[in-house]
């Protein structure tokens, strides 16, 4: 196996990739971001890190979160409670929204525990229900890092997209605690793109993934709509991935149908 593979094995197998089925075969529409996430519920101090946390996002796909009552929260094993909260994201099937919802969680467990508080939050949305813990055994736990270090990690994202012959469509930078990153590339020849190009540019990706809250990668086409779209969270390790089903062959993501699924055609390219 190349290294670029087994980089690529890192940042998808290692993290517990799931597939997301739902089908469109003519590519998604991109997730409309809005500019502010409300955040209500809650004690006050929730209310106020959860806030730091959105304050820290860029755009996300994130409309509302909503912290649970005290009453009825989950008793931990460390004798604690539960932190519970709610996600409301704008409509559509989205790759994008379960990333939002991860790391806006996952950041918001990690100063929860900064602030000495119960910091195991369960999270719900409308397709999916998760707990997001503050540090895992094992596992990084991704800090704040000073601006020459995102800088550092940016040029190397920037230098890593243009290698690849890709368009940078857009490139986010999220500070909700430790530092998040979305990249959306764009190519005329999507198939060729995931066929050749695809697999470099996530090996560079994920020698950054350490460091990182998560990253979240989209592909459009020549249309401007979803070819491909890949995340990861670092901090609670999990991975979702979509690809458009006639590049599926293209991609260097392995991926099982789901049961009673045609299979995707072979490549164009």
């Amino acid at each position: 196996m190349s290294a670029a593979a087994a980089a690529l094995g890192l940042a998808c197998v290692a993290v517990g990739c799931a597939g997301d089925d739902e089908e469109a075969p003519q590519g998604r529409v991109q997730p409309r971001l809005v500019a502010e996430i409300a955040v209500e519920g809650g004690s006050r101090r929730e209310r106020d890190l959860l806030r730091t946390v959105a304050r820290g996002t860029d755009r996300t796909t994130l409309r509302r979160v909503l912290i649970g009552p005290v009453q009825g929260r989950r008793k931990t094993d460390s004798g604690g409670s539960a932190v519970s909260i709610s996600f409301t994201a704008v409509p559509g099937p989205s790759v994008r929204r379960q990333w939002d919802e991860w790391i806006v969680a996952g950041a918001f467990s990690r100063r929860l525990l900064a602030a000495g508080l119960p910091a195991e939050v369960d999270a719900t949305s409308r397709a999916a229900a998760f707990t997001a813990r503050p540090k895992l055994t094992g596992q990084p736990d991704p800090r704040p890092l000073a601006r020459r270090q995102v800088n550092a990690i940016m040029k190397a994202i920037r230098a890593a997209a243009k290698q690849s012959g890709g368009e940078v469509a857009r490139l986010e930078v999220h500070r909700p605690y430790g530092v998040a990153v979305a990249l959306v590339m764009s190519s005329r020849d999507p198939a060729g793109f995931l066929k050749t190009r695809l697999r470099g540019l996530m090996a560079s990706l994920d020698r950054q993934r350490p460091r990182l809250e998560g990253l979240y990668l989209a592909v459009l086409d020549e249309t401007r709509r979803l070819a491909l779209e890949w995340a990861s969270w670092t901090r609670n390790p999990a991975g979702t991935y979509w690809v458009r089903h006639d590049l599926a062959n293209c991609s260097p993501i392995e991926q099982s149908p789901p049961p009673g699924a045609e299979p995707p055609p072979d490549c164009p390219v």
